[in-house]
């Protein structure tokens, strides 16, 4: 099986602060929920059933979470400082990705999964 994270947070410094943009509003749903539904509604109407999409609380760093299985890891375009952008895995989002306004690159990857 195949997962494919949304990174939208990063833990930094001593005490693990969470830095990174991913909220709408106070009744709205956040940005990484809303990527997360879009991408599994292409997922099932692709008749994917082996691929699995996650949103990261920012605990484990990128390279950690491709540690463990074969993963896409998408980060938030508000964290490239923080996060290295080194293996093909790891995919740093565009704003109009991470905001789900287009995902067609995204949606390449998923099908080159």
């Amino acid at each position: 099986m195949t997962t494919i994270y949304i990174y939208p947070k990063a833990n930094v410094g001593l005490r693990g602060v969470a830095i990174g943009l991913d909220h709408k509003g106070l009744s709205l749903q956040k940005f990484s929920t809303t990527l997360k539904n879009k991408l599994e509604n292409y997922i099932h109407s692709s008749c994917r059933k082996d691929i699995y999409v996650d949103v990261c609380d920012g605990s484990q760093s990128p390279e950690e979470l491709l540690e463990k299985e074969e993963a896409l890891v998408l980060i938030s375009p508000y964290l490239k400082k923080e996060v290295k952008e080194k293996l093909p895995q790891i995919v740093l989002l565009t704003e109009d990705e991470f905001f789900s306004v287009s995902l067609d690159r995204i949606y390449r990857l998923i099908d080159n999964l």
